[in-house]
């Protein structure tokens, strides 16, 4: 450790072994960029989602009703007739995010934050499928400072720490993206039925969360199908 004197008399510390520390964790997140990228939003997003529900109320109005609809539908108290109708509704309309939300609250309890650390999982999957789709377009570096910004972005951070399904529309997104990237540059029938189960299985998540989301994922994996070889999105 050495030190220089700066104007006005302050001592600036040089801290070699903090830049070498700064330096050998950035290069093991360049060989490592998805697990990485997962990693760092799964933390971030815990401590935000823990932080969150202890010390504030809901963020949002739509938070409040899916923990209101996750609860009956877990206790077996949903009916038709609760909210004239748009309860029911509104949970088969986002069955996929509601759905495991049920078997969680039966599981753990009915408690906000498991619901939020649902949501948190899928903010810090789309860090993770950022990170690949970019390091299968433009290689290693690019995909790590892809991945960790979708990780740390206070806009994304603060989506997938409350009770809302965006998290899982942007993953599904993601996924079925990374399934086409998959398909188009497939040599081998397992790739080609491991891209299509995972484009399959993005679209039907997308199906119950939302209908805008589908569309246009179901014609980007319709259309570029042909073109073997191209990288979609990639222009």
């Amino acid at each position: 450790m050495t030190s220089t004197a700066a104007p006005g008399g302050v001592q600036l510390v040089r801290l070699p072994r903090v830049q070498e520390a700064v330096r050998a964790t950035w290069s093991l997140t360049e060989r490592h960029p998805v697990r990485a990228s997962f990693l760092v939003a799964a933390v971030v997003r815990l401590i935000a989602a823990v932080g969150i529900t202890h010390f504030s109320g809901y963020l949002f109005g739509d938070e409040s009703e899916y923990v209101i609809l996750g609860r009956l539908a877990a206790a077996g108290h949903l009916t038709p007739a609760f909210w004239s109708g748009y309860g029911e509704t509104l949970f088969h309309t986002a069955g996929s995010f509601m759905w495991p939300i049920v078997l969680l609250f039966k599981l753990f309890g009915a408690n906000r934050l498991v619901a939020a650390l649902w949501a948190g999982l899928f903010g810090a999957v789309t860090a993770a499928l950022t990170a690949l789709i970019v390091d299968r377009a433009l290689g290693r570096r690019w995909s790590a400072l892809a991945g960790l910004t979708v990780a740390l972005f206070p806009s994304q951070v603060l989506w997938s720490s409350v009770v809302l399904r965006e998290s899982m529309v942007w993953a599904g997104l993601c996924g079925a993206a990374v399934g086409i990237l998959i398909f188009s540059q497939a040599k081998h029938w397992q790739s080609l039925a491991g891209a299509t189960l995972i484009v399959g299985v993005a679209l039907l998540s997308l199906a119950f969360l939302r209908s805008w989301a589908l569309l246009p994922a179901a014609w980007a994996a319709a259309s570029p199908s042909a073109d073997r070889g191209r990288v979609p999105f990639a222009t």
